[in-house]
């Protein structure tokens, strides 16, 4: 917002936000190549790293976690440069991103060795709201004074 004073009066004038169709389609496809990349390694029976861990195995979920606050932290960002505003942006993210992992886990049913697993869904979608909150951190940090020019 800026100010301007008119004949004596403080007026605030709102800054028009300009988004531009080149930096979302950026965003998006970012998104888009993320989300491929998470259903190519749903798509493999037999995925080296995880098969070494035992089921219920922490690190096996904290991997999970980190998948998902990676593509919540590039879906933020999209979802703001597509217009929305900061809070609309961080639920949308969260939900879409929990969809997306309900879905990767459906479509784990379909590939010999994977399975439907509850406790890794919640833990993407533990790991879409901690990328949300990061994503929404680093853009605060970004406009605060600390990185103004």
């Amino acid at each position: 917002m800026l100010r301007a004073r008119e004949k004596g009066q403080d007026l605030i004038v709102k800054r028009e936000e300009k988004f531009s169709i080149g930096s979302a389609a950026k965003h998006w496809l970012l998104v888009l190549f993320y989300v491929a990349l998470i259903f190519y390694l749903s798509s493999i029976s037999d995925l080296p790293i995880v098969s070494k861990l035992a089921e219920f195995d922490p690190r096996k979920y904290s991997l999970h976690v980190l998948e998902y606050a990676g593509l919540a932290f590039f879906m933020y960002p999209a979802f703001r440069s597509t217009g929305f505003g900061r809070w609309k942006s961080a639920l949308l993210t969260i939900l879409l991103s929990a969809s997306i992992a309900y879905g990767d886990e459906t479509f784990q049913l379909s590939i010999p060795g994977r399975r439907f697993n509850i406790v890794d869904f919640y833990a993407d979608t533990v790991g879409a709201v901690l990328g949300t909150s990061l994503s929404m951190i680093r853009r605060l940090l970004k406009k605060s004074f600390l990185f103004r020019r």
